[in-house]
């Protein structure tokens, strides 16, 4: 039977609850959630968990190449450019698809999911990047604006299930092939 546990954290915004500071790479890090939380989540997903959240005064400066509609907004939290980042999953789809059809003998370790691009919604569309068309989306009393396009980067090769990297930079390489906007990147996903 499976085992519930209840986990209560103040996320109160006011509050700059801070533990200890973790360094996870190049001056990268977060300061340290209690153990309780870090053990509900490592139960939720069944590995080792530390989780780590950023400052209420860290301020970084938006990529204003990147961010088209809102240029002036500074990200307080690890999220990449933007409080939400949505994706349709008829993208993910039409992403897997294309790449299956450039290796029709199959590439070992392929990978194409969601969850490699780390979005905080995925939105059930018929069409593919049909995210690139909402301007504005709404969640019960929440308004959401679009600010731009999520540039993406290689870790999207990155196979969660294996731990590895997908060979041929897949499913980047098929992707820079018919979203890259010059300028700017390799673009999937919306930020709002």
């Amino acid at each position: 039977m499976p085992v519930t546990i209840t986990l209560e954290m103040d996320i109160d915004p006011e509050k700059d609850l801070t533990g200890e500071f973790i360094d996870v790479n190049k001056g990268y890090g977060g300061y340290k959630y209690p153990e309780d939380v870090c053990k509900w989540f490592s139960i939720a997903i069944e590995e080792d968990v530390i989780a780590l959240r950023s400052s209420m005064t860290r301020k970084v400066k938006l990529d204003p190449k990147a961010l088209i509609f809102d240029k002036k907004d500074v990200r307080k939290t690890f999220t990449s450019d933007a409080a939400f980042h949505i994706i349709a999953s008829a993208s993910v789809k039409d992403l897997a698809d294309r790449v299956r059809t450039k290796y029709p003998g199959g590439l070992e370790n392929n990978y194409v999911s969601s969850e490699s691009f780390r979005p905080n919604i995925v939105v059930d569309t018929f069409l593919p990047f049909a995210e690139d068309d909402f301007f504005e989306l709404r969640a019960g009393s929440a308004l959401m604006r679009n600010c731009g396009p999520a540039k993406r980067c290689d870790t999207i090769r990155t196979n969660l299930d294996s731990h590895s990297q997908v060979a041929e930079f897949e499913p980047y390489s098929t992707l820079a092939g018919f979203r890259t906007l010059k300028g700017v990147g390799v673009l999937f996903g919306m930020y709002y």
